[in-house]
């Protein structure tokens, strides 16, 4: 009896071969969203009375070469301000805390904050199984913002050298009927991939960006708040596979509310479904696999909140 690994399968949805006899093979589920903490994640740090172009740990895009300082000093196109009184027209009344985040409608005018080492006050690390989501409150429209202003709020990484690389990212265009009001935060999200072993992500240090884009400056500023992270988690359980009536008998504990789905391949490659998806209740399930032939067989287990 031998138990492989899956190459190039997604975890959590390892597999094993089946050498035409029986095996024990292990599975994966991710768990519920756990949020992690972002430092500064609704601006209030330093705190200001009105306005301040210092924002404390987010590190602000430098200036681009051809950036044209008739525009303005690059540094105050991106800083935090104070909500106003209650009653007042432009009051956020959704707005987290006390102060916001503000980024003029300029390319490349953005923050960003690369998660630290395990011992700082950002240690978060893209781990097998891992899946990530970043999640931000967003007003358009100030400033006139013209239609068609765009802002992205990016997940990376940090390689062996600190260098950042872009992993997945959400594009936000402004519009009336997006914005209809400049008084009202709406929130908007990016999610990674599953990730896996031998994604060159795995094990490296999250990096957060929320930068405007675009060609050129067409006015107005984007209003940011709330920022949060959540992160689904492997959590792996036992499967066996023994003799059945017809074949071979798949058994595994089922949670309740999740659905499961197994799956059969020859090569690792493509995979086929075996039965109808599943939903657990708590208890034990089962699935019969027929076999024949003597080639090899690889199975997985495959779980989800819906199939």
């Amino acid at each position: 009896m031998t138990v492989t690994p899956s190459p190039g399968t997604h975890a959590p949805r390892p597999a094993v071969c089946l050498a035409v006899a029986a095996v024990v093979l292990a599975a994966g589920l991710r768990g519920a969203p756990v949020p992690v903490p972002v430092p500064n994640g609704s601006f209030e740090l330093p705190s200001t009375v009105f306005v301040s172009t210092d924002i404390e740990v987010w590190q602000k895009s430098p200036e681009p070469p051809d950036y044209d300082p008739g525009g303005g000093p690059w540094f105050q196109k991106a800083g935090i301000f104070k909500n106003t009184a209650p009653g007042r027209p432009d009051h956020i009344p959704n707005l987290d805390g006390a102060q916001a985040l503000y980024l003029f409608a300029v390319p490349e005018v953005g923050v960003s904050m690369d998660a630290t080492g395990d011992d700082g006050i950002f240690p978060a690390r893209y781990q097998p199984g891992d899946v990530w989501t970043l999640t931000v409150a967003i007003i358009g429209g100030g400033g006139n913002m013209p239609e068609g202003a765009r802002l992205r709020v990016e997940l990376g990484y940090l390689d062996a050298g600190g260098g950042r690389h872009l992993l997945a990212g959400t594009e936000v265009v402004h519009s009336a009927a997006q914005f209809p009001t400049t008084t009202q935060f709406l929130d908007f999200s990016v999610t990674t991939p599953v990730v896996t072993a031998a994604d060159p992500w795995a094990g490296r240090r999250l990096s957060l960006n929320l930068v405007a884009t675009g060609s050129e400056f067409i006015g107005g500023y984007w209003d940011l708040d709330n920022v949060r992270l959540t992160v689904e988690r492997a959590e792996h359980f036992r499967v066996a596979v023994v003799p059945g009536d017809s074949g071979m008998r798949v058994s595994w504990p089922g949670a309740a509310g999740i659905s499961y789905r197994v799956e059969r391949s020859a090569d690792l490659k493509d995979w086929s479904l075996v039965g109808d998806p599943v939903q657990g209740a708590g208890g034990e399930l089962q699935v019969e696999l027929p076999v024949a032939g003597s080639g090899p067989l690889f199975v997985r287990v495959v779980s989800g909140a819906s199939f």
